[in-house]
């Protein structure tokens, strides 16, 4: 016992007594640690923990039936509460069903408004997955229809947590209805990007049995989110619910057209787990992450195994000395592994306080990118897995330290000077070890770098319009009636959109900005898609329909490449300007200036024929989002109602509009307005690209530290390499050897191990991410640039941290190394 108490006592001083062995051990250790952690802690929370509002989650489930209306468009069917209500009477009556309709907008809480998440629901639904009731009544409740549930988080803001609530009334859709209950905040589920107002929801209430009295509005598009809860042995097969598509469409769409048209499309019906519905592309991201962790852990110890093979290379006479009195080697290696735990504990240390740092800084550096991060957090599990890992990695060291003890050469070593290449010195394994970690890196920095180059370019993509500063300025329907009564107009001009429109646009003008009486910016949340059958060929089109005004080409900087912009003359024909795609697509020409004054049929009617008058560059008008709406575009003065009434004004750079500037020269456009909102395209941009531009610096980061840790490795072996040959080094310079010759002799010593780690990793990240890309279909394809490029960088990089330890050792004084050793 006293041997292990005196290693242990040892094991402090050499803290401070050897800081170049100590402060690398722990400070890379340590942080590696934290960072490992950091994303276990993530993947405990998402992938393992139970979701913190919803119950008894293995029974619960998330439908989907999504029709495929092009090559680039699927909406879901599943999306009003009548379908739903259906699918419900379709199957067991053991299944209980329920729906979430997910929206945006205000409330009027006192006087005061409240950006909120708007789930307008089936009766019941927060029963089914399990949420807490904290206040009032349950949704099933009679008069639920009249009424609306609040979250916790909008009664904490707007009520402090006063039961009062209840007898509050709340301003919404311009109704008011009552409160009649608080629920706990809906979390584990997939909003999108629909609100930045954390969980603010506002729940109303439907009834299933009710809504199948209703007539099929023929709706799609609208985000519908479908549960069912049940034994997995009487849920609906995805075959089943695809019968029940055809059933339904046959039985219940009486418009004929509507009928063909619905049949005549793919459709997917797909049933799972609500986690992995929840999760989405979460789920990948973290277990890429995990890989990517646990890798860099993997050549941080490398590179902590050569440095502990150097060292205990200079303890040989110890060793050698402990071995002749008997002690055998497995005591050797007890004595290193508890002289080693000081510096092990402190790596622990400073791995679990960094990495409870790095979860606070979470919810900053991936905003909403990642799901439930207020619930990620160090737990015993995650300690236990910190402690296991360095405890392992400890052992590790220990039995590589005396891997190839060999009584005769640590015999003889007791005989020998000391000086020159000690006969015993585990060369071999570090340089397996190097090559090892070599190959590791080369894989991990193509992976990294391809899906970075992905998300670079997703993210800085040419989006065919530039981002000034511009606004979209938005108003609230009171009144949904007259909201839809607005579309409801033979000529678009005269119209009582059109004059409200324009009284908007008066209004504006006071602004020091140029209005532009367009509804959306460039970049949108809402684009309106038209689909008809091609006249000719019988199959379907798909257009993005978007509203031209005077301003929207030239401060956007949409290129007009042929004819003409469109007038003021123009409202009242039927004159349209097209982008590229749609010219391609139609008149399959790029002569633009050809296709100037052509006719454009936009379906089988004799007055859905256009004029083309000009032909635009084609834009990007959504980012962020699976679906590529990449599609053709024309543009015309027709203007919908939309869900708010918008315009756009594009203001001088520096300034901004706000709310508060704003409502005293928008109050009484309107009676049945209210609420008004800006946007600008700058942030509705970083809202887009939030997730993608989070995933880059994810893996430009493991990159970076990828490449630090080769760096690393390399150059602490080759000043071990070079500290090894000093006495011979010493004696070449003292007996006129060349600088430039000694140095062209260890690059030589190193050359091998570096082609063949760069080669092996050349081939291990050419053929391992092929592997995995066919594997997970989220990886992009492989990129053979990419590749290349990650070799010559290694190439260099190896190069370099070769050169300068061999470099500092070669300029040492001879005659001062020979006195010394």
């Amino acid at each position: 016992m006293s041997l292990y108490l005196g290693a242990v006592k040892q094991g402090f001083v050499r803290l401070f007594n050897q800081p170049r062995l100590s402060l690398p051990l722990i400070s890379t250790l340590g942080l590696t640690l934290a960072s490992v952690l950091t994303v276990v802690a993530i993947a405990n929370t998402l992938l393992i923990q139970p979701l913190p509002d919803i119950r008894d989650e293995t029974n619960l489930y998330s439908v989907g039936v999504t029709l495929e209306i092009s090559d680039d468009i699927t909406v879901p069917f599943l999306s009003e509460l009548r379908r739903v209500a259906h699918l419900s009477e379709s199957f067991s009556p053991e299944l209980s069903w329920g729906q979430i309709q997910v929206g945006g907008g205000n409330v009027e809480i006192n006087a005061r408004q409240y950006g909120v998440t708007r789930l307008v629901s089936a009766m019941g639904t927060p029963e089914l997955l399990g949420l807490d009731l904290i206040l009032g009544q349950t949704s099933q409740a009679e008069g639920a229809e009249q009424g609306v549930w609040i979250s916790k988080s909008l009664w904490n803001s707007a009520f402090a947590e006063r039961e009062n609530a209840l007898h509050a009334t709340l301003r919404i859709g311009g109704e008011e209805r009552p409160v009649l209950g608080v629920l706990a905040d809906l979390k584990s589920v997939d909003f999108g990007n629909v609100s930045r107002d954390g969980y603010q929801q506002v729940w109303l209430f439907g009834d299933l049995q009710q809504a199948l009295t209703q007539p099929e509005g023929l709706d799609l598009g609208a985000r519908g989110l479908t549960f069912v809860r049940g034994a997995a042995d009487i849920l609906p097969s995805e075959q089943a619910l695809v019968s029940w598509f055809s059933r339904y469409v046959e039985s219940e769409v009486t418009n004929e057209r509507a009928r063909d048209f619905l049949m005549s499309k793919q459709l997917t019906a797909e049933i799972q787990p609500v986690r992995d519905a929840f999760m989405g592309d979460s789920r990948m991201l973290v277990l890429a992450l995990l890989i990517a962790m646990f890798s860099l852990l993997v050549m941080a110890c490398l590179n902590l195994f050569n440095m502990f093979i150097a060292h205990y290379q200079g303890r040989n006479k110890e060793f050698s000395i402990q071995l002749c009195m008997g002690a055998p080697v497995q005591r050797l290696r007890n004595l290193i592994f508890v002289e080693n735990l000081p510096m092990f504990v402190f790596a622990t240390l400073l791995g679990l306080l960094s990495a409870s740092w790095l979860i606070r800084l979470l919810p900053l550096l991936a905003e909403d990118s990642l799901p439930l991060l207020e619930h990620i957090k160090l737990d015993s599990n995650s300690v236990l897995i910190g402690i296991g890992i360095v405890f392992i990695v400890n052992a590790l060291f220990s039995f590589v330290a005396l891997l190839h003890v060999d009584r005769v050469a640590l015999t003889d070593s007791l005989n020998s000077s000391g000086k020159g290449t000690p006969s015993q010195h585990n060369q071999g394994l570090g340089r397996v070890l190097m090559v090892f970690q070599l190959v590791l890196a080369c894989l991990l920095l193509t992976a990294s770098l391809i899906s970075a180059k992905q998300s670079f370019d997703n993210v800085y993509r040419d989006l065919g319009f530039d981002l000034p500063n511009a606004f979209e300025v938005a108003l609230e329907y009171k009144d949904e009636q007259w909201q839809q009564s607005l579309d409801s107009y033979e000529a678009y001009v005269g119209s009582e959109l059109y004059l409200l429109r324009k009284n908007m646009a008066e209004r504006l003008e006071a602004l020091e900005g140029r209005v532009i009486n367009v509804a959306h910016l460039p970049l949108r949340v809402n684009v309106e898609i038209n689909a008809y059958p091609d006249p000719d060929t019988q199959e379907t089109r798909t257009v993005i329909i978007a509203s031209w005004s005077e301003g929207i080409f030239t401060e956007f900087g949409i290129e007009l490449l042929a004819g003409r912009n469109l007038r003021e003359d123009d409202q009242t024909t039927n004159n349209i300007v097209v982008d590229k795609r749609l010219a391609v697509e139609r008149f399959g020409s790029q002569g633009w200036q050809d296709i100037v004054g052509k006719q454009l049929k936009l379906g089988q009617d004799p007055d859905d024929v256009a004029t083309v008058v000009g032909v635009v560059g084609s834009i990007v008008p959504v980012l962020g989002i699976d679906m590529n709406l990449n599609l053709p575009t024309l543009y015309n003065f027709r203007q919908r109602a939309g869900s708010r009434l918008s315009m756009v004004v594009v203001m001088p750079e520096g300034e901004t509009l706000s709310e508060e500037s704003l409502t005293p020269l928008l109050t009484g456009l309107d009676a049945r307005l209210e609420n008004v909102s800006v946007d600008s395209i700058q942030q509705r941009w970083r809202d887009m690209t939030q997730s993608t531009r989070l995933n880059m610096y994810v893996v430009l980061s493991v990159a970076i530290l990828t490449l630090i840790l080769a760096v690393i490795g390399v150059s602490g072996l080759s000043q071990m390499t070079a500290a090894q040959k000093r006495y011979e080094m010493a004696v070449r310079m003292a007996t006129g050897a060349k600088q430039l010759g000694l140095l062209r002799l260890l690059l030589k010593d190193a050359s091998l191990m570096l082609s063949l780690g760069l080669v092996l990793g050349f081939v291990a990240s050419v053929c391992g991410y092929q592997y995995m890309a066919s594997q997970v279909e989220q990886l992009p394809a492989f990129a053979w640039p990419v590749s290349i490029i990650v070799a010559l960088v290694l190439a260099v990089a190896m190069l370099v941290s070769v050169v300068i330890p061999s470099w500092r050792t070669i300029q040492s004084d001879p005659m001062k190394v020979l006195r010394e050793l």
